[in-house]
């Protein structure tokens, strides 16, 4: 008799985060077609909200109105997770604080794997409803995260944790590589991410400065965050796109020439995952990262990419990229190839996969 396949609710706490797409939504092709794994997932927060709550007014006095439309929304989409729960195997949660829902889902008898992004449990990520991480953690059939620097500290709480590396979506940066071309009267350095990262780009604020002032050809395009999120620029010349979809992200990756990933030497950088430097590469961007935790990994200096450390070398790492083209397609290109031959879409859910049945498997004694 054909063994049944392993039922999965995967929980995505909302549908706008590059997590949901790195996670669950790029696998959910290869799952389909893996006889091993049936796997769904449902949105804490539907993108309806999401939408809503980004065109709503941000002074507080007007939040009210969020708050209580999300808070009658999730409730009513708790109550959905607790009845399909009840009929799969496991409930898969990618960085979604619900410690009690959890419970409520174990006390059913179905397994509950956390997917842990970032420090969570350092104070600033503490007001995100993460208070109760330690007994998440603890209590989970089995943890996932990105790294071996967040390993380290996981794995105190709950032995069962394993590394999952983030994948970047390279098949469709495939898709759209021949359909995008860069222009050659400007050369665009990059920055991806979110209002709450934005603050690294202070790291590299006087080295942007001193480029834009030796360099009219600069361009600085910033996706994720608006000018209240950035440095009082003065020379750098810059753009923003605040909201993007998936498609957004790759077209507009795939105009850059190079990426940057500035960080603070912190807990909080050196767990952060590398999947900022895996999008550069996978639009075959020459990339310069700090070397500081995943990135330091990644990375083989002047090979793959580019690592710098202090200003000095920041300055130094991208003034050679802006005056070498030929510099930066050869750091580009073999960028690209890493990704290829590492952290393909299969070879992604190859691992995620079998971390999932391997937790399934611990649990049942097989």
């Amino acid at each position: 008799m054909a063994r049944q396949p392993l039922k999965i609710l995967a929980i995505i706490d909302r549908l706008d985060q590059p997590t949901a797409i790195v996670r669950v939504t790029q696998h959910l092709s290869l799952a389909a077609a893996d006889p091993n794994i049936d796997l769904t997932y449902i949105a804490r927060r539907p993108l309806w909200l999401v939408r809503f709550e980004q065109a709503w007014p941000k002074r507080k006095w007007m939040r009210w109105v969020v708050n209580l439309i999300e808070s009658v929304e999730m409730r009513r989409v708790d109550r959905r997770i607790l009845r399909e729960a009840a009929s799969v195997d496991m409930v898969y949660t990618i960085n979604t604080p619900a410690q009690q829902l959890n419970r409520k889902i174990q006390q059913g008898g179905t397994l509950v794997v956390v997917d842990i992004i970032d420090a969570i449990w350092l104070p600033w990520f503490r007001r995100f409803d993460w208070d109760q991480l330690e007994a998440m953690l603890s209590e989970a059939d089995g943890v996932i995260c990105e790294n071996r620097f967040a390993l380290e500290y996981l794995q105190q709480h709950n032995p069962r944790t394993v590394v999952v590396a983030d994948v970047p979506q390279l098949e469709d940066f495939d898709r759209l590589r021949d359909k995008v071309q860069r222009t050659d009267d400007k050369v665009t350095i990059g920055w991806i991410g979110g209002p709450n990262t934005a603050d690294s780009l202070y790291g590299v604020f006087p080295v942007l400065e001193r480029l834009f002032a030796e360099y009219p050809q600069l361009h600085l395009r910033i996706l994720g965050a608006t000018p209240d999120n950035l440095p009082r620029f003065e020379k750098v010349r810059y753009t923003c796109l605040p909201h993007y979809d998936q498609e957004q992200l790759i077209t507009e990756a795939l105009q850059m020439d190079i990426g940057i990933f500035p960080q603070y030497d912190v807990e909080e950088s050196r767990c952060r995952g590398a999947l900022k430097t895996k999008i550069y590469m996978a639009a075959g961007l020459a990339t310069v990262c700090q070397r500081v935790g995943e990135n330091a990994d990644l990375i083989s200096h002047d090979q793959n990419g580019l690592l710098a450390d202090d200003d000095r070398s920041w300055f130094e790492q991208l003034a050679y990229l802006i005056a070498e083209p030929d510099q930066r397609q050869r750091l580009g290109d073999a960028g690209l190839q890493t990704i290829r031959e590492r952290f393909s879409n299969a070879d992604g859910w190859a691992s995620l996969s079998a971390a999932l049945q391997s937790f399934h498997q611990q649990a049942s004694g097989d």
